[in-house]
């Protein structure tokens, strides 16, 4: 996710988003990314997964 981060820019994922306090979380925006696709551990299962 950071290659989609532009100078000055933190990008989270939605499970980081979900543990902040709700006013931490209103310091951020939903950046919707559709066509873009990238791997991840799933934290639940520890498999590897693909976001698109």
């Amino acid at each position: 996710m950071t290659n989609y981060a532009k100078p000055n820019q933190i990008i989270i994922g939605e499970e980081v988003y979900g543990n902040l306090n709700i006013q931490t979380q209103k310091d951020f925006k939903k950046l919707n990314i559709k066509s873009i696709m990238w791997n991840y551990i799933n934290n639940s299962t520890g498999n590897m997964a693909m976001f698109t």
